[in-house]
């Protein structure tokens, strides 16, 4: 939709012709803060999944926003969650101590939304709408038994030891090329793109070693068989890609070089045992015991029991639900008894830029198919990660499985909600030895939902005084607004948007696939805190190109200190317009113009004086060689 470059003319058609906007606080954030829209123009503000206003959430800054304007211009706030808390709680189990620990959660949450906690009045009248299931603690016992099959035991060790070698190798890899790339000069950092190609040659090397070991403590080597070989598939497209550079082939060909061993003794222990890899039937020690006891004493047992099953499996990994989605429609297929389970499995929008067992995000279109196939029965067992907790429209399960058990109440109430349909169950699966501490968290994840129903009653508003105590932060102080005019609705660069308009600024300047102008920084540390510095592209009209930020405690702090130097100056330059705060000049994806109504291009009064156009330097480096891109002299 491109609605991050929508101009003030664009916001107030959409403004004009709609009352209701869904967005994400982020977009609302944006256009308050270029105050392309206003906060007296809104009249109401609904936060969903509200418990996440903590630290550096969006929702957050924009609250933020509400302590510029005056109180008479807020809009009302209605802030929704079914759990206010987004942590685990450490302390003893007893009343007083959840109490004392949830007063302290609740109030700091009604400081930062400027609002009140409330809860239904009667909690009678809702049960009557909404099913309570079942909840029961599912013990497996740790590791593998070897059920007779001992020719496999060597193979998991030396599956173990494959991983553990490939992973040191590796990450020592990652930190020397990471050392090196922090010693880097700025030159260097333009002409170094071979170091940083082996820096993500050696992420996903990583990354391919640590999931086939997750997934070999979670599932087992079967499972790991599988992973491997979509794991290869990838990493000969990363090789491809990337053919023309031996260092990266070299590092991409080694990982490879220890999946292909992984699988080849597997498949050599396989063909022995069980005459061809088609006839592998999955039982121990080809699982865990942990998978094992998923398959048959909870899905099976479950299956025997519902007359309609509709199940969600939840995992805490994107590798693990891909592969176990995977494993249980195998033991359909090589045992009957499971006859009538069939399985599919969703992932989160986030995206992996390394190497993962599906597409790295994957997207909305594709989410909702699995969905709509869940819904429409085409198959009866979702496994997921936490995306399907919130803010997607699943239909009614009677059986919620915690694969990997549940580290806060927020999962624990949002997956337990899930288990929507009459008689439904919710399993959590934990080993035998940490059965104690399971239960005991159960039991206080229980207690909790009782004790919030009574804490969310007859609250009251907090005062003007406790809300500007909670908002404060004093590590960022020493980071002043800037305004581009008087007047508390004015555009303004903060701490929290220097970054990204800088980078939006910077993505408008001409460029094409050889000549990219994103900025580059580097850090230095000064007496213990952070300083840091930043290139601009050689095409950015400000007559200096390195600008240097103030000492601060942290990376994050400095990187945001000299973004802000460096807006204030493109808005002083002319570069942001007054009004908005906006790029005056930029070529939009879109085919939109810029603000002046002409198409993007440098004025002769702006152009640094020892730059060239782009266009004639690539003719003169077709001719003379291709390197650095450098001024005139």
């Amino acid at each position: 939709m491109g609605v991050d470059f929508w101009d003030e003319t664009r916001w107030i058609a959409e403004f004009n012709k709609n009352d209701v906007f869904v967005m994400t606080a982020q977009i609302l954030v944006d256009i308050l803060e270029k105050s392309i829209f206003c906060l007296y123009n809104i009249n109401l503000i609904i936060m969903d999944e509200c418990q996440n206003a903590t630290k550096k959430h969006s929702y957050v800054t924009l609250m933020e926003i509400f302590g510029k304007y005056p109180k008479s211009e807020h809009p009302h706030i209605l802030g929704l969650t079914a759990s206010i808390i987004n942590e685990k709680y450490t302390g003893v189990c007893n009343p007083q101590s959840i109490k004392s620990f949830l007063q302290d959660r609740i109030l700091g949450l009604e400081r930062r939304m400027r609002s009140k906690c409330i809860t239904c009045s009667d909690r009678q009248a809702t049960l009557r709408f909404a099913a309570k299931p079942s909840e029961t603690v599912q013990t497996f016992k740790q590791g593998y038994s070897v059920n007779g099959i001992l020719e496999f035991a060597p193979v998991i060790e030396s599956m173990k030891n494959i991983f553990d070698t490939s992973l040191d190798y590796f990450s020592c890899l990652a930190k020397e090329k990471k050392t090196r790339f922090n010693r880097l000069s700025f030159d260097d950092l333009l002409n170094e793109k071979l170091q940083l190609s082996e820096r993500n040659a050696c992420a996903i090397s990583v990354d391919a070693m640590r999931y086939c070991k997750e997934i070999l403590e979670s599932l087992g080597p079967l499972c790991v068989f599988w992973a491997a070989q979509i794991l290869l598939k990838q990493i000969d497209n990363h090789i491809k890609r990337r053919m023309l550079n031996r260092e990266i082939k070299d590092v991409l060909t080694k990982c490879k070089e220890s999946l292909n061993k992984v699988i080849k003794e597997f498949e050599d222990e396989a063909v022995y045992v069980f005459s061809s890899i088609e006839n592998i039937i999955p039982v121990e020690p080809l699982l865990t015991t942990k998978a094992a006891s998923f398959l048959r004493d909870v899905l099976l047992a479950e299956k025997n029991s519902f007359k309609e099953l509709h199940a969600i499996v939840f995992t805490q990994r994107r590798c693990t639900a891909v592969v176990l989605s995977k494993l249980i429609n195998y033991q359909v297929e090589k045992d009957e008894t499971y006859k009538g389970l069939n399985s599919d499995y969703i992932l989160g929008h986030a995206f992996d830029a390394n190497i993962c067992l599906a597409d790295g995000a994957m997207r909305s279109k594709k989410q909702n198919l699995v969905l709509s196939n869940f819904k429409q029965d085409k198959f009866n067992v979702l496994v997921s990660t936490s995306v399907v907790e919130e803010g997607l429209d699943v239909r009614k399960c009677n059986l919620v499985v915690r694969f990997d058990g549940i580290n806060n109440y927020r999962e624990y109430a949002q997956s337990k909600g899930r288990a929507r349909a009459s008689g439904s169950k919710f399993i959590i699966m934990t080993e035998e030895r940490q059965e104690l501490d399971t239960k005991k968290q159960h039991l206080v994840m229980q207690q909790i939902e009782e004790i919030l129903f009574e804490q969310c009653q007859n609250r009251v508003l907090p005062t003007d005084e406790e809300i500007e105590i909670e908002m404060m932060n004093e590590e960022d102080e020493n980071l002043p607004v800037y305004f581009s005019h008087n007047g508390y609705d004015a555009p303004r660069i903060t701490k929290d948007n220097a970054i990204s308009l800088l980078y939006r600024y910077c993505s408008r300047l001409p460029s094409d696939q050889y000549c990219k102008t994103n900025p580059k920084f580097q850090y230095h540390i000064l007496e213990n805190q952070f300083c840091a510095e930043c290139m601009l592209p050689l095409n950015c009209p400000l007559p200096q190109r390195i600008y240097k930020g103030d000492q601060m405690s942290s990376k994050d702090l400095a990187k945001k200190s000299v973004c802000m130097i460096i807006c204030k100056a493109l808005h002083l330059f002319g570069e942001l317009s007054t009004e908005h705060l906006l790029p005056m000049r930029y070529n939009d994806d879109n085919g939109l113009e810029s603000d002046s109504g002409s198409k993007i291009t440098l004025s002769e009064a702006s152009k640094r004086e020892d730059t060239i156009p782009l266009q004639k330097f690539w003719l003169q480096e077709a001719f003379s060689g291709f390197g650095l891109f450098l001024p005139k002299n």
